[in-house]
């Protein structure tokens, strides 16, 4: 199910990055992300798709501008889709790259939750990689 060469820890470095600001130039960031692993051009690909929806959906979660609002709607109806069928859905990007949709779905609302001081009614579960717990 998920790819050998992305580990938990993998996982989990793509969440701490996707949720930290924007503070290296895109030269180290470039150099980060070469050094640390070699990615398929189709997952680099899908890795790009899945960090620009949550750029989208975090940058433009409040805007007032209706084609920047578009983006952040884009972003959230693509994340939230359950498509199965697409090879660059949600869920299969995620997939691919090992991360939990789910963890990264609440993570986002909590995230928005935060900026807009509301709470919605998502249920708080431990998310533990599937293949850590088989």
């Amino acid at each position: 199910m998920f790819n050998n060469s992305f580990t938990r820890a993998r996982t989990e470095e793509i969440a701490e990055n996707v949720f930290q600001p924007d503070i290296l130039a895109t030269y180290e960031y470039s150099e980060n992300h070469r050094r640390k692993t070699h990615l398929e051009p189709e997952k680099n690909l899908m890795f790009a798709v899945l960090e620009d929806a949550v750029r989208c959906y975090r940058a433009y979660a409040f805007s007032k501008s209706v084609p920047l609002r578009r983006l952040y709607l884009d972003a959230e109806r693509w994340m939230w889709k359950n498509d199965w069928e697409w090879s660059f859905s949600f869920r299969n990007v995620c997939e691919v790259l090992g991360v939990n949709p789910f963890c990264l779905r609440r993570a986002l609302l909590r995230w928005k939750e935060a900026q807009t001081g509301t709470e919605t009614n998502t249920r708080r579960r431990v998310c533990i990689s599937r293949r850590r717990a088989a």
